[in-house]
């Protein structure tokens, strides 16, 4: 009863809920693609075409433009197995898998991708870049992976695979960054240790090498050279403004674990062992001291960010969201579906509502709580189309969906 009286209070304020998310007046949504297994992220590549990891399974898939899932992936990695050699369930590496990943910004002249991946025996995060074919086929050549970095959690130490990170992203600059979370270690407070890659942004050349004007390069050795901010908990997406070149990084950070930060040479975020969810800054921390843009949360229900996208301008969607930054918002993990807030464009923005609902079972004989079975918001793209996409899973990452909202007024 009262998920009736909520969606009849939303449709009062004029908003849509035809399909489960409900949308200001003139937006509709759809399902774009269906049985995707454990997905975690999703991009547009070349072409034009979507491509959607699937974590646990470590397959990366293609989709065209009509909605279309490719049977054969582009890409398969060897994920974290059971000792009988089969797949670890949804939960039995939590966010380990395959993460992340990015095209190289001058493909199909250079015909790489880059891949976030949790790499087995022993178990840790791994960076490669692997080739493509620029035959029309899209599938990765073999034997063509070239390790770019290996993650390693704790120093001699393995990880469970929570609060991994895994965002890949190339800069304005040319360069690549990666996110890693703290690796839900409560006993080494390596966020805050520039000897450690955890809770960090990475920056690297496309080789892999490292930048010479990286802002810790002076104070570190080896790879570790590669650090670019720290002090996060989990970072799960990094977003670039194509008209600014701004990057916003979201942490599960702050009280409702929804902080949107600028990214920036140096920055400490604040986070450590011994504040947890809330950074605070010490005097003994390195780097710049950076504070959240905004809090991408809205009351009470509205928690956890995960995927962002900025809105370029020029857009199909009315000019008010041009320039503005979408976030996801998972919700709590076991109830309650997700949301989709903006960041508005320009100084002093304020993050509004944009969709409620999200993940909302369509069939009321559902679990009215939602649990497990929900869909929830996980990454975030606008597509060539000027739409808005966001990618579903399920708390299990068991099944997932990839859904569309549109301009239709």
């Amino acid at each position: 009863m009262r998920r009736i009286r909520c969606l009849f209070s939303l449709a009062l304020l004029g908003f849509s809920t035809a399909f489960g998310s409900a949308l200001p007046e003139g937006f509709v949504e759809e399902r774009f693609v269906d049985n995707l297994r454990s997905p975690s992220a999703m991009a547009f590549g070349p072409g034009g075409n979507l491509f959607v990891a699937e974590r646990v399974v470590g397959e990366l898939r293609m989709v065209n433009a009509k909605g279309k899932l490719r049977a054969e992936p582009v890409l398969r990695v060897l994920t974290p197995r059971k000792r009988d050699g089969s797949m670890l369930d949804g939960r039995g590496h939590r966010s380990g898998g395959l993460r992340g990943f990015a095209f190289d910004p001058e493909f199909p002249g250079e015909p790489y991708l880059y891949v976030f991946y949790m790499h087995d025996a022993p178990r840790h995060n791994r960076l490669s870049r692997f080739t493509l074919t620029t035959d029309g086929t899209m599938r990765a050549v073999d034997g063509s992976e070239k390790v770019l970095i290996d993650l390693p959690f704790r120093e001699g130490g393995e990880t469970g695979g929570s609060h991994n990170g895994g965002a890949v992203l190339f800069g304005a600059d040319g360069k690549l960054y990666v996110t890693t979370g703290d690796g839900f270690d409560r006993k080494h407070d390596s966020v805050q240790s520039l000897e450690t890659f955890t809770g960090k942004v990475l920056r690297l050349n496309r080789d892999g090498s490292i930048p010479d004007d990286n802002p810790f390069r002076g104070e570190t050795r080896g790879a570790h050279r590669s650090i670019y901010a720290l002090g996060l908990r989990n970072p799960y997406a990094l977003a670039l403004d194509p008209s600014t070149g701004t990057m916003l990084l979201n942490d599960c950070s702050g009280r409702r674990k929804a902080a949107i930060y600028k990214l920036e040479a140096g920055a400490n975020f604040g986070v450590s062992l011994d504040t947890g969810l809330i950074p605070a800054w010490k005097e003994s921390y390195v780097g710049r001291r950076s504070e959240p843009v905004a809090d991408a949360a809205i009351g009470k229900l509205d928690w956890l960010v995960t995927g962002g996208a900025w809105y370029p301008k020029g857009g199909s969607f009315p000019e008010e969201y041009h320039g503005s930054y979408f976030v996801a918002l998972w919700g709590f993990n076991n109830d309650r579906p997700g949301a989709i807030h903006r960041l508005t464009p320009g100084r002093g923005g304020k993050v509004v509502p944009f969709a409620s609902g999200v993940g909302l079972p369509k069939d009321p004989k559902q679990d009215p709580v939602f649990l497990t079975s929900a869909r929830k918001p996980a990454s975030l793209a606008v597509g060539p189309d000027g739409n808005l996409y966001w990618l579903g899973t399920t708390y299990r990452t068991s099944r997932g969906a990839v859904y569309r909202i549109a301009w239709r007024d």
